[in-house]
């Protein structure tokens, strides 16, 4: 009974020291955000679907043009790239689309608009804009190799010291906001605020009341001959709009049949980035109607040499060594080149054949049984007290009594030199493979 007070006290003196001891620990939660999900991830577009789907409307993302499918399905596609398109029956397939209705919209790049389809058919050019004007430059060329006035310098100091003030409140600022995270709409507030109104694209459309300013990518300058050729004409064709900043034209809408192609300057202007910026979304909704679309994006797949690269580093490694040694291997030597005599080795058995004959031929059979000869007497050695010291005679009497040959045979087989013929060689061996198993 004692003992089992005893236990009971120990397990509640237990229990209130682990109380204690968890007690003493401040309990707190904490949340980390891990960035997007793995859908967002692996679909660049996935923010814009979700926010059609609220409004009602439909989405289809794609990263292929074959995904698509049926064009006739779609009443406005949105294709980020248009060095998606990749030949010319696509461009066209897309232009008999526009032609019965289709509302087309595409973002454009520098990369490889040399040799971009759409823009050809559309007769559209793109130059990369030029931030400096003349007058700039000007201003510059006549100021140089003129020395600043007392007043001048210090001015330039209290302006450089005016920036400093106002790097060291960004950085204070930066490391409260790390302190403090923004919420989502604290974010977006944030980032407008940081882009100057100069970069921002102000866009107008009939039944919308006010401008949609839209970030579009200000060092794409969009051309089209129209916009300084009032006479300029083409039946398939017809450049209705365009817009852009003072560093040149970054939108432009053209009819073209019954649709309508609006052109961006930029690929990234709805992805998950930037969609919620700015009037971004708004403008979707405008050139859209809420129709049934597509979006065509480029698979932001890895290339394959980082996908080997970051996972099977060995199979690239394997892959050089066995480059290298084919190298080796075809290159050859250093030098005048040798012809080596090409030999060749018989097997074991046709070894022992021909060596065989070989003695047979020279008389030779003593040489032949002497291996086996020798053998027998190691053995007996070895398995018979006093055979090493005894004489001839006396081991030719010991091995007829063990093997039960009589002296004569296994005299002639173990010590006979003359010259044996194919009968004789054969007993003779025979004789010895019994005395040796026997032994």
């Amino acid at each position: 009974m004692l003992n089992r007070i005893v236990i009971f006290l120990f397990v509640i003196l237990c229990a209130v020291l682990v109380y204690l001891f968890y007690s003493t620990f401040e309990y707190y939660e904490e949340n980390k955000d891990i960035g997007w999900g793995s859908d967002a991830r692996k679909n660049p577009y996935l923010a814009l679907e979700l926010y059609a789907q609220k409004n009602g409307g439909s989405i289809k993302t794609a990263d292929s043009y074959f995904d698509l499918g049926d064009l006739d399905t779609y009443q406005f596609i949105y294709i980020a790239n248009s060095d998606l398109l990749l030949s010319e029956a696509r461009i066209l397939d897309l232009m008999a689309w526009v032609k019965s209705g289709g509302m087309l919209f595409v973002g454009l790049t520098l990369d490889g608009a040399e040799n971009d389809y759409l823009l050809k058919k559309l007769n559209v050019s793109l130059y990369e804009a030029d931030y400096w004007s003349d007058s700039e430059n000007d201003d510059d060329l006549s100021g140089k190799g003129e020395k600043d006035s007392p007043q001048e310098v210090a001015e330039q100091v209290g302006e450089e010291l005016r920036r400093y003030n106002e790097s060291l409140n960004d950085e204070g600022r930066l490391i409260e906001e790390s302190n403090n995270p923004l919420s989502e709409a604290e974010f977006i507030e944030q980032y407008e605020s940081d882009v100057g109104q100069d970069y921002l694209t102000l866009l107008s459309f009939e039944g919308v009341d006010a401008e949609l300013k839209a970030e579009l990518d200000s060092i794409v300058d969009i051309y089209h001959p129209a916009m300084n050729d009032e006479e300029w004409f083409d039946s398939e064709q017809r450049l209705i709009y365009w817009a852009g900043t003072e560093y040149g034209v970054h939108f432009a809408q053209l009819e073209v049949g019954a649709g309508l192609i609006s052109l961006s300057a930029g690929e990234v202007l709805l992805d998950n980035h930037n969609v919620a910026h700015f009037d971004h979304a708004y403008l979707w909704d405008v050139l859209s109607n809420g129709e049934y679309s597509a979006v065509l994006y480029g698979s932001t797949m890895p290339s394959l040499w980082r996908i080997l690269k970051n996972i099977m580093p060995e199979l690239l490694l394997s892959l050089l060594l066995l480059l290298v040694c084919s190298l080796w291997y075809v290159a050859g030597y250093f030098g005048a080149k040798r012809e080596f005599k090409a030999t060749s080795r018989r097997a074991f058995h046709e070894h022992l054949a021909a060596s065989a004959g070989f003695y047979w031929r020279n008389k030779w059979q003593v040489k032949l049984l002497k291996p086996l000869r020798e053998d027998i007497v190691s053995a007996a050695k070895k398995g018979m007290s006093g055979f090493e010291s005894a004489s001839q005679d006396d081991r030719i009497n010991m091995l007829s009594n063990h093997s039960g040959i009589s002296v004569v045979l296994i005299q002639n087989a173990l010590y006979q030199d003359e010259k044996l013929n194919d009968d004789g060689f054969t007993k003779t061996v025979q004789i010895l493979q019994k005395l040796r198993g026997g032994l």
